[in-house]
């Protein structure tokens, strides 16, 4: 019973993550990754995650028509995220769990709270080059402890002015190069059995049902009104995983 119970809940994690992610174009690791954590342990929660993301975020990446140029552009940043992502991981076997759900928290919260003040910040041409490294350094280093590849990585490609269709197909290639690495790692380092490749990958299935409904729905309500709801609940779940993994360290 407990066991089909898993599996409707995490069926119904993803296609609420896909949903998020279609109408929004990011979102699916760390909202499938927080959701999973209420009822799984952070790596287990990645591992499932990792699959349907890689997924989503490839298709992303492949459709655009800026491929190249934007490989050009950015392979210091994703060269560095993913060499990052190696000692990531390797925090993600030492760190205490609780610890690192905080710092997931504490990400969905100032995502959140950016995302309602709508602060954005623009990287000058001549500062672009030192920056990417330092912001994919940072970006992998995240991504491995907590499967999350957004953050900061994602400030860092919108503030370097890509037209909106460059930047979708930006943020597919950094987030299906970072969720590669992760995967390829948490293979390595034994985090991710045969037994969770086969889960996760059946669960593209309803990330991708998500997407096509959060597509459909993108078209049909005001996205003001959906970033004022979707950001609300962003922070109160991170409050929420800040609060829960407090209280089991103290």
């Amino acid at each position: 019973m407990f066991e089909l119970f898993l599996f409707v809940s995490v069926c119904a994690m993803f296609i609420f993550a896909g949903i998020i992610k279609g109408i929004v174009g990011n979102g699916l690791p760390v909202i499938s990754i927080a959701m999973l954590t209420l009822v799984l342990g952070l790596q287990e929660a990645i591992a499932l995650a990792v699959i349907p993301a890689f997924a989503t975020n490839f298709w992303q990446a492949c459709h655009g028509g800026y491929f190249r140029s934007l490989l050009v552009r950015l392979w210091p940043y994703l060269l560095c995220s993913m060499i990052a992502v190696l000692a990531g991981t390797k925090l993600l076997i030492a760190v205490n769990p609780s610890v690192l759900i905080v710092i997931l928290g504490l990400l969905i919260g100032a995502y959140a709270i950016l995302g309602v003040a709508g602060r954005e910040f623009a990287i000058s041409p001549a500062w672009e080059r030192s920056a990417g490294p330092i912001f994919g350094t940072i970006t992998g280093l995240i991504a491995g402890m907590t499967g999350s590849p957004a953050y900061p990585g994602m400030y860092f490609l919108n503030g370097l002015g890509f037209s909106r269709n460059q930047l979708v197909q930006a943020l597919g290639i950094s987030f299906s190069a970072v969720t590669l690495t992760v995967a390829i790692s948490m293979r390595s380092n034994n985090l991710l059995s045969l037994e969770q490749f086969l889960v996760s990958f059946s669960a593209i299935v309803p990330a991708m049902v998500g997407m096509v409904i959060g597509t459909r729905i993108r078209h049909r309500i005001s996205e003001a009104l959906f970033k004022k709801l979707f950001y609300s609940s962003m922070l109160m779940l991170g409050i929420y995983l800040v609060t829960r993994s407090i209280l089991r360290l103290i």
